[in-house]
């Protein structure tokens, strides 16, 4: 059975990410099975990979992403969607982005597109370009899984992202050994006028040290579980009511 017909049967949750005040300023889209007998999504990324076919299930996350900013475009909540590097130059991919949006009348920048680190960059140059296509558009870039795997700091110059997601490493690291790695890119986010998400946070222990730190923004299943679009869209509403 190829990607396409595998990926129907998978949806998205969105994952809350939260400022220092505890509002919610977006939601990252993670991918979960409908049914326990299916594969974890994680196989059918990997399958993606070996066929070539992560296009496929970008596009399908496209497609939650425009759902779910056309139903919370009054809170200016933003969406985030991963994509790894050989989908970000498929042709055709900032066409498409900037149709689907225009086609929903959405802000542009309510979207960001996170660049995963599975996989080697490769081509910088190439990859730069169209970076710079899709912020030309209006949408936002981070990077993902920050200084794990194949990240270097020189991407952050290399492809002038928006922001970086800290992985959950050096939180962790950081709340049990006090290891100065965190602070480090606490300070290259602040010096580089890049916004910084803290993710993975899972004990008050590592959220202590992200307030410590001054991270701006924090994700994690201690402030919040992936959940059903229904579910997110309910919390934000309330919040929404409270601020009124």
């Amino acid at each position: 059975m190829n990607v396409s017909t595998l990926i129907e049967g998978y949806t998205f949750y969105p994952q809350p990410i939260f400022d220092a005040r505890g509002q919610i300023v977006s939601a990252e889209l993670l991918g979960r099975r409908t049914l326990e007998r299916q594969a974890p999504f994680g196989q059918i990324l990997k399958l993606a990979k070996q066929t070539d076919t992560t296009s496929r299930i970008f596009a399908h996350a496209v497609d939650y992403a425009v759902h779910l900013l056309s139903q919370i475009r009054y809170s200016g909540c933003g969406v985030s969607i991963n994509i790894c590097p050989l989908s970000l130059i498929k042709p055709g991919l900032v066409e498409r982005l900037e149709w689907e949006l225009n086609n929903a009348h959405l802000p542009p920048e309510l979207l960001t597109l996170e660049i995963t680190e599975t996989i080697p960059f490769g081509d910088l140059d190439a990859l730069a370009r169209i970076v710079a296509d899709i912020k030309d558009i209006g949408c936002r870039i981070y990077l993902d899984d920050f200084i794990t795997g194949f990240s270097k700091l020189r991407h952050v110059v290399d492809l002038k992202v928006d922001g970086i997601k800290i992985d959950r490493t050096h939180i962790m690291s950081a709340a049990s050994k006090g290891q100065s790695m965190l602070s480090l890119l606490a300070s290259l986010a602040e010096r580089q006028n890049l916004k910084a998400v803290a993710e993975g946070i899972e004990t008050p222990a590592e959220l202590l040290k992200v307030n410590q730190l001054n991270i701006p923004f924090r994700q994690g299943y201690l402030l919040a579980r992936p959940m059903p679009i229904d579910a997110f869209i309910g919390l934000l509403q309330s919040q929404v009511l409270q601020a009124a």
